[in-house]
């Protein structure tokens, strides 16, 4: 069979499952509550891998790839911004979400903002924070699928609008199907792909590049002098302005409604230890991993027209056309992972 041929069915076999695992969330869904935050019931492994799956989108899977293959170390300084981000979250935010919402039975993110005021200020503010999450989940979702549909296209050779709405309809099979209890079980799957993926490729895109001992001096041989430094291009203050505006993306995971709801949908605050070490773990090996992999990448491939397309390149050179197939089902599940959960939000 040819590649194309075994990424189909490979492909094929892993939407089969997202819409089974859709079909018996509905058959668990029998309330509101049910429907957006899983009746509360979520343990510390699927609320965890549920969340790095819908925080570390394709822009990871792909875009941290690429920006290692075309920046170089300097890339790095986005992990400790995320991290603190995210540790900030599951540290501070998520006992205190889980206990308030459990306690006063709250559904929705808005329903803690509204909490208190006069029936006027809390309609006031309830639009208003739909209106603010609706309009910007809609580029994000579109970014989403615009990542799913270069997939398809990249690897099939299809139209991106078909590959667009291909994409758009499985999301919204298995989201409507099963609310929260089919997103967060697809989200597992898709976010284990993900760390499959993350650890995979960069370890034998190393071995490939003659291993940890090697992959630094090889790398100065290709690199620019700009690659091989933490600031980038950068000089004097403007050193600073880098450093802090890297960090600084960390700062949007401490209010995004999507990983916010993780946090409500636990079911016990005994679990949330546990929660934090995976989540945490899985989000710096995969943020780790896909830079190290495009800075190999750029050591095995020294020319690209498309940075982003270092991870399919890569995947091509380094692994049998079944796991191919896998790979290409890990981005896709970056991309489905993160538009399922805003789409439920919105």
């Amino acid at each position: 069979m040819s590649k194309e041929i075994i990424i189909l069915i490979t492909l094929i076999t892993y939407i089969i499952i997202l819409i089974m695992l859709g079909y018996f969330g509905s058959r668990r869904t029998h309330n509101n509550t049910d429907f957006f935050l899983g009746g509360r019931s979520l343990g510390p492994i699927v609320a965890a891998m549920s969340y790095v799956a819908s925080s570390a989108s394709a822009w990871v899977m792909l875009g941290l790839s690429g920006l290692g293959y075309a920046v170089g170390v300097s890339a790095l300084w986005i992990v400790p911004g995320l991290l603190l981000g995210h540790g900030f979250s599951w540290l501070w935010l998520a006992p205190r979400l889980q206990k308030f919402s459990h306690q006063y039975k709250l559904v929705t993110v808005t329903d803690l903002l509204i909490f208190e005021g006069s029936p006027t200020i809390k309609k006031n503010i309830r639009l208003f924070t739909a209106s603010i999450i609706i309009f910007c989940f809609m580029f994000y979702v579109a970014a989403q699928l615009q990542a799913a549909g270069g997939t398809f296209a990249v690897t099939f050779n299809m139209p991106l609008t078909d590959s667009i709405v291909l994409g758009g309809l499985v999301i919204m099979t298995y989201t409507m199907l099963g609310g929260f209890w089919a997103v967060s079980l697809t989200d597992t799957l898709q976010g284990s792909l993900m760390l499959l993926a993350a650890i995979l490729l960069p370890t034998l895109a190393l071995v490939e590049v003659g291993g940890l001992g090697d992959f630094w001096q090889n790398y100065k041989m290709v690199a620019s002098a700009d690659q091989l430094s933490y600031s980038g291009s950068y000089g004097g203050f403007m050193i600073v302005g880098f450093v802090v505006g890297s960090m600084s993306i960390g700062l949007g995971a401490m209010g995004q409604p999507h990983l916010l709801t993780r946090f409500m949908s636990l079911k016990s605050g005994k679990n949330i230890r546990t929660a934090q070490a995976i989540a945490l773990s899985s989000y710096a090996i995969c943020m780790i991993g896909m830079i190290t992999l495009g800075m190999s990448g750029k050591i095995m491939i020294f020319e690209i027209s498309n940075q982003e397309d270092i991870f399919f390149v890569l995947t091509d050179n380094l692994l049998p056309v079944v796991f191919g197939g896998i790979m290409v089902a890990a981005i896709l599940s970056a991309v489905l992972s993160t538009a399922d959960s805003q789409l439920l939000v919105s």
